[in-house]
């Protein structure tokens, strides 16, 4: 099994942190650049895919099509609402400097934003998604998300419970980083 997780390219929204939540972002001009360069890469390592699993958000969605125009054989393009961002509620569209942060009394996992939900809640979505993908085959399956989903993801992957402490212990992907996790361990591809 190889299993590939990468991160969308950077949107005007990342430059100009703002909590993006589930609204569309708009890629930059070097966030176009990074993912048809990402894209090249994979296809020059032969990295190819027999899968590739997206939201249906524009920033995975394009990646996720620019890397499979480099595919040489037959790759699924699985879209899915599972895979989207938490929805960060009222936050969504703030600046991250001004959301009021107070909501969170310590609590990342269990505190709902008004009109979004727990960070527990995404992941016991992302949870079900990834378990109901076939994992007891020779596949190569890339997951193309955002950067807290893919977080919530390689917590599973490792069993770890949904707490803050354990999120803590997961480094954030950078914009159209490449992860490959084996079964047993996990390496920066690109």
């Amino acid at each position: 099994m190889g299993l590939y997780f990468i991160r969308h390219p950077e949107t005007q929204q990342n430059k100009d942190n703002i909590l993006q939540g589930r609204m569309e972002g708009e890629i930059t001009p070097e966030g176009i650049i990074y993912a048809r360069n990402i894209s090249s890469s994979l296809a020059s390592k032969e990295i190819f895919f027999d899968e590739i699993h997206t939201g249906t958000l524009n920033r995975t969605k394009k990646l996720a099509e620019l890397i499979l125009e480099k595919q040489p054989g037959k790759c699924s393009l699985i879209i899915s609402d599972s895979l989207f961002p938490r929805d960060v509620g009222n936050f969504q569209g703030m600046k991250r400097s001004s959301a009021p942060w107070g909501w969170l009394k310590g609590n990342y996992f269990t505190n709902r934003p008004k009109g979004g939900e727990t960070l527990t809640e995404a992941y016991e979505r992302i949870k079900s998604y990834v378990l109901s993908i076939d994992w007891n085959n020779d596949k190569e399956i890339l997951i193309v998300g955002h950067g807290e989903t893919l977080s919530l993801i390689q917590m599973i992957f490792k069993g770890l419970s949904p707490t803050i402490e354990n999120l803590s212990k997961i480094e954030e992907q950078k914009n159209c980083q490449v992860i490959h996790y084996n079964g047993n361990s996990w390496k920066k591809v690109i």
